[in-house]
């Protein structure tokens, strides 16, 4: 299955998958197409997920729960109970230590904050971050950044694929109606569709049909015309024949059909976010 339905599934971001995997707590199937490298989830991958997202939610990292795999989860277990113990403890004595404080008359953060630190009789502790080695840092920094950058590419490839959409309708149009233009696109979109193409391949496979089917379309009509050269016709602002117009439809919808061609065969943010479809 693909990530979207992994992220259904399991409640997760993708950038949490994607997290969980790069840091050696999933292992999902990966194969090559096009020179690519596509993952496919498994649903003992989605109940992977899941039992890291309850070991998470009571506060075990991801270098713990990665040693749990590897056979350590009686020690890790100890160091994180000895943790909870201390944190009860803590929490425990400020709890008693608050609740015989006055609190009337509070009526600021700072002034809040100088009663909490008068009855806990203790000055302000920095949070403890030892437990974050620099590697792990900067590990998660560098996956933030990929993650922005591939955040940018979808929103990249989702707008292409708006455009590529609406450009294959518009194109298809004048394709469907001759015989030909159908039978023609009929026939690769049942091909495509045969052979198991993605939705990259069908795209490709629709637009050089339509594309084809309104060339065909164009000359055809373009042969009708008495006066061929359209351009001066439109130039000039001379009356035009009712086949130009046809012609004209023909040119731009071809025009938009090969533009969206060209999208699909060389736009990395576009093939990325079809192929996830």
């Amino acid at each position: 299955m693909k990530i979207k339905e992994v992220c259904i599934k399991t409640g997760l971001t993708e950038k949490a998958v994607r997290y969980y995997v790069e840091n050696g707590l999933l292992f999902p199937e990966e194969y090559t197409m096009r020179e690519r490298t596509y993952r496919e989830y498994s649903d003992e991958d989605v109940n992977t997920l899941r039992a890291i997202t309850t070991l998470r939610k009571i506060g075990m990292s991801v270098e713990s729960i990665r040693e749990v795999g590897q056979g350590r989860a009686q020690e890790i277990m100890q160091g994180y109970l000895k943790d909870l113990g201390s944190e009860v403890e803590r929490k425990q004595r400020l709890l008693a230590a608050l609740s015989q404080a006055d609190m009337t008359g509070i009526a600021s953060a700072e002034e809040l904050a100088e009663l909490i630190k008068d009855a806990t009789k203790a000055e302000p502790t920095p949070p403890d971050f030892s437990h974050f080695d620099e590697p792990a840092g900067s590990r998660l920094k560098a996956f933030e950044q990929r993650s922005f950058e591939r955040e940018q590419e979808h929103r990249k490839g989702s707008r292409l694929a708006f455009l590529v959409t609406v450009a294959l309708l518009f194109g298809s149009i004048p394709a469907l109606t001759s015989f030909i233009g159908l039978l023609l696109f009929l026939a690769v979109s049942i091909a495509a569709v045969g052979t198991g193409s993605d939705y990259v391949g069908f795209y490709r496979a629709v637009c050089l049909s339509g594309a084809a089917a309104d060339a065909v379309g164009f000359f055809k009509t373009l042969s009708e015309l008495e006066n061929k050269n359209l351009i001066a016709q439109l130039a000039l602002g001379t009356e035009m024949e009712q086949e130009a117009f046809g012609c004209i439809l023909y040119l731009f919808a071809f025009a938009a059909l090969a533009g969206a061609l060209v999208l699909l065969l060389t736009s990395r943010a576009l093939i990325e976010y079809l192929s996830d479809r």
